[in-house]
């Protein structure tokens, strides 16, 4: 094997153990693109793309020209030609088989190519996916924390409005029963008072009963009195009359 193609297989070897290696699962997508974001693969990658792309191109070349060797040396010799001795038939058979060697060489080294660059792309991206799950997952935590302490609040603010509810309607109850004590005190004064003023109009009545029964005498006396004194005074003028 010349030296070019010696550096395709080692360079095709090297894809198939990078591609086993980040197949492992032992090591995590966030690992993996924590690697790939670090400052040597980033400086690798910035400087690295100019002669990536040559590798490719001469990759292709390869490709290319194991295909033609192939195509070459792909149609069987004529047995009748007497030029096709038993040398030239191994040489090629031999030639054949090394355009097939590194047709299948080139291609997988272009094919893995294209693998590594989609598997990365996906572990990188697996890696964001996980960090957005694991922050919103921790934005859930907290919001969830923080709803459970504003319930707590509106709980203890709830409480704090009961108890307040229940001071008022206490002072509102106190007052009513100091209010309805007072106006029971006037009642019972106001009663009291109209008991005197009965006993009083009854007093009074007895006494205007006694006073009418006295008028009542003494105008039936004085009555009475006019008439001894009319009595008196007709006596006295039959006995001017009889003188």
């Amino acid at each position: 094997m010349s030296v070019q193609w010696t550096l395709v297989a080692g360079f095709l070897y090297f894809e198939i153990g990078l591609v086993a290696i980040l197949c492992i699962p032992v090591i995590s997508s966030t690992r993996w693109s924590r690697i790939f974001n670090s400052r040597l693969l980033s400086w690798l990658t910035t400087h690295g793309n100019y002669y990536f792309g040559i590798l490719v191109v001469v990759l292709v070349v390869l490709f290319a020209d194991a295909l033609n060797q192939m195509r070459k040396y792909g149609q069987e010799l004529d047995p009748t030609d007497a030029s096709a001795n038993l040398q030239t038939q191994t040489f090629h058979t031999m030639m054949k088989f090394r355009g097939q060697r590194n047709f299948y060489i080139t291609g997988f080294a272009l094919l893995l190519i294209i693998v590594l660059r989609r598997l990365v792309s996906v572990v990188c991206q697996q890696a964001r996916l996980e960090a957005n799950l694991n922050a919103a997952l921790q934005q859930a935590t907290n919001a969830s924390k923080q709803a459970e302490q504003f319930m707590n609040e509106a709980e203890k603010l709830k409480k704090a409005a009961r108890q307040e509810v229940n001071t008022e309607e206490v002072e509102k109850k106190a007052n009513l029963e100091e209010e309805n004590e007072a106006l029971t005190q006037e009642l019972k004064e106001a009663q009291r008072d109209k008991e005197k003023i009965q006993t009083d109009l009854e007093a009074l009545k007895k006494q205007a009963e006694g006073v009418s029964t006295e008028y009542d005498r003494l105008l039936g006396e004085h009555t009475k009195l006019q008439e001894r004194v009319r009595e008196s005074e007709g006596n006295s003028e039959e006995g001017k009359k009889d003188q």
